[in-house]
């Protein structure tokens, strides 16, 4: 199939409907169209309580503070345990929009660049669910490891109750659509549709050169949280990371 580039922007999850009514066009809106949402800053984000207010730690205010980590394996670690910090959503809506995707017929559920540890699966699955956002019926399985990809700072690369984990956004050899590509092998399903949902255009594009390569029609909906946030002032998250550096979770 040639490789043509599809990226939609969107900046609310209430557009992700209408782009894949457009995308399928006459074909069915069924199981073979999988709509895969990224989770961190696409469906959620970190938040920190500072004297008496809760302020979200947006990706502005955290990129002066990460690009300081200059080992790729402990920046790896740190991304990933922010999900251990208190989450919100980044649309009160996402769960009202997730269940009319599901209804529609589609299979629906995420790939994050998150490190596949144990704890962070479980601690994820619980988070989400408190929120509202659970994919765990997209499958009728809840845990596969993938054991054609190597594992990355110990840890394996697999899904979990309706979540992908591709092991780190820093690992070299290893990508979004590596991680897809693996699992559509290793559960032997091939959708005739993919649509994915992600806040980074790289990710996008590897996703789509794994699909496209497999024969599968490709949308990417490049999204953009478009609301304007106090950060947290910044020597306050520095702190943070530093402490979190020198107690790493993962």
């Amino acid at each position: 199939m040639e490789q043509t580039e599809q990226f939609k922007r969107i900046s609310s999850v209430n557009e992700v409907m209408p782009a894949v009514a457009d995308f399928l066009g006459s074909d069915s809106f069924d199981k073979n169209c999988w709509i895969i949402f990224d989770v961190d800053y696409t469906l959620t984000m970190p938040t920190m309580m500072y004297e008496g207010r809760n302020y979200p730690i947006t990706q502005r205010s955290l990129i002066s503070i990460l690009s300081e980590i200059k080992d790729r394996e402990i920046l790896d670690r740190v991304c990933s345990s922010s999900v251990f910090l208190p989450q919100t959503l980044i649309e009160k809506q996402l769960p009202d929009a997730l269940k009319n995707l599901n209804q529609r017929g589609a299979r629906v559920f995420a790939l994050t660049a998150a490190l596949g540890a144990k704890k962070l699966r479980k601690h994820r699955f619980q988070t989400l669910n408190s929120l509202g956002v659970n994919f765990s019926d997209a499958f009728d399985f809840s845990e596969m490891d993938l054991d054609d990809i190597d594992p990355y700072i110990g840890y394996k690369l697999g899904y979990y109750n309706g979540v992908l984990y591709a092991n780190g956004e820093c690992d070299l050899t290893n990508n979004k659509g590596k991680v897809l590509k693996s699992f559509i092998k290793k559960i032997g399903q091939r959708p005739t549709h993919v649509v994915i949902v992600d806040d980074k255009k790289k990710n996008l594009e590897n996703l789509q050169a794994a699909v496209t390569e497999l024969g599968i029609n490709y949308l990417g909906l490049l999204y953009t949280d478009s609301k304007e946030y106090e950060d947290l002032p910044s020597d306050i998250l520095k702190q943070r990371i530093e402490e979190m550096q020198r107690n790493l979770l993962l």
